[in-house]
């Protein structure tokens, strides 16, 4: 009997040991994000701290490490395709296509947000929308593109900073800029700007095609452009404010945010259908954006209020956190709210040209062509730009020669990459390919 009661004794022990294992186990909150290291420990830091007072108990949070933008959007889907649930709480970064997509699948589910909260982020900023119509999804901060420019390079070879995205087209710029290929969303998220920052399709094309020419190299990514720039490769390439900004301790950096079409984009924040746990989902959501919250982005580490051991660098999207906060924010940080001109975007062809058009003229016009392109450029340059090559060079495939016929194909690209028809937008590619390499030949013969 006595060998019995000890082997239970035993056993009940071992029972206490794993189910003491699986309570250290359980979380009370899963993200999926994009979003570094640093912004992820604030905010769970942050969270705790507020959801103790408020609530009366610590929170734990399990970062579900999956990748970026599109292996999160490709993960969510497919778990989706087998269950009501991803088994993702909340998805946390990674741009407003990649919510908007989600939302428009139904699988994203509306956030419980306060009045206050609602009336301090405005529907849109400079045209972009913030958050969606049925608040799916809400930007949690915003960023937007400049140029980020090596100073000390320029200085040293008498070159100009180029203060807007026409200077990056101009001829004293051969060879001295870089870009992301045609692959990089975010890249192509800046083209859109260049092209929207000129007064109509042909003079942004004039301008964009210019920048391109003026490229020494296309990168794999949008990361990879400042590592070119900082290693005096070249001058100056397109930058997301955010990460130039954690760059700006190097003196010889700058980044220029063009006034003249100045525009903020949301990173959101959302819930996913059939989270494991909806209600401290929405409570983190609720805690990302409210004052405490916001004034993580902007503050410097260590600041009352602010992230305790990294600055972020990023800008809020709260309007009064612009109050709350002036004259303690991060230097380079500016206001969303009255920086800038009256430009406003056009968030229909952005949505338009940068999902289905953009990357695909890159390649023909640019990337598949790039030895020719440069070629022709420094040809013109070397001529004087006379009119009848300038027009050559400049020309565009009849699909495209028009802002009506632009729209158009766009619009036909969508269609065929909905019906799966590789081969008519292969074919497609091909024509334009050939089209701009017999154009940049001739300029060269």
């Amino acid at each position: 009997m006595n060998r019995i009661a000890c082997l239970m004794l035993v056993l009940l022990a071992v029972a206490a040991v794993f189910a003491g294992c699986r309570r250290e186990e359980e979380v009370d909150l899963i993200v999926v994000s994009p979003h570094t290291e640093p912004v992820q420990d604030e905010f769970e830091r942050g969270f705790n701290a507020w959801h103790q007072a408020r609530y009366g108990t610590p929170v734990r949070v399990e970062w579900r490490d999956i990748g970026g933008t599109a292996q999160i959007t490709s993960y969510v889907r497919t778990q989706y395709e087998h269950s009501g649930s991803s088994g993702l709480d909340v998805f946390f970064g990674g741009g407003h296509p990649a919510h908007k997509e989600l939302a428009a699948q139904g699988l994203l589910v509306p956030l419980a947000l306060s009045e206050e909260t609602l009336a301090q982020i405005p529907e849109r900023i400079k045209g972009v929308r913030q958050r969606d119509a049925e608040n799916r999804w809400v930007g949690a901060c915003v960023s937007s593109f400049g140029i980020l420019v090596n100073a000390g390079l320029a200085e040293r070879t008498g070159r100009p900073v180029p203060a807007s995205w026409a200077d990056l087209a101009a001829p004293a710029m051969v060879d001295q800029v870089s870009t992301a290929g045609p692959k990089s969303g975010s890249g192509k998220a800046a083209y859109e700007l260049i092209l929207q920052s000129a007064p109509d399709w042909p003079a942004g094309w004039q301008r964009l095609l210019s920048f391109w020419a003026n490229c020494k190299l296309f990168t794999e990514g949008a990361s990879d452009v400042p590592d070119r720039i900082i290693n005096g490769e070249v001058l100056a390439g397109t930058c997301i404010d955010y990460y130039a900004y954690t760059l700006l301790d190097d003196t010889s950096l700058r980044f220029v945010l063009p006034v003249e079409s100045a525009v903020f984009t949301p990173d959101p924040i959302a819930v996913l259908k059939g989270a494991p746990h909806p209600e401290m989902a929405q409570r983190f959501v609720q805690y990302v954006l409210s004052a405490e919250g916001q004034a993580l982005w902007c503050l410097p580490a260590g600041a009352p209020g602010g992230p305790v051991k990294h600055a972020l660098y990023r800008q809020p999207i709260r309007r009064d956190t612009y109050e709350t906060c002036r004259g303690r924010m991060l230097e380079p940080l500016v206001d969303v709210y009255t920086f800038g001109s009256d430009f406003e975007l056009d968030e229909e062809m952005q949505g338009l040209r940068v999902s289905h058009l953009l990357g695909r003229l890159m390649h023909a016009a640019a990337v598949d062509n790039d030895q020719r392109l440069r070629q022709a450029w420094r040809a013109l340059i070397e001529q004087g730009f006379p009119a009848d090559k300038l027009a050559v060079f400049l020309a565009l495939p009849d699909d495209l020669a028009t802002e009506e016929a632009m729209v158009a194909t766009a619009r036909r690209i969508a269609d065929l990459e909905r019906a799966g028809d590789d081969r008519a937008l292969q074919t497609l590619e091909a024509a334009w390919r050939n089209y701009f390499r017999q154009k940049y030949q001739s300029l060269l013969d």
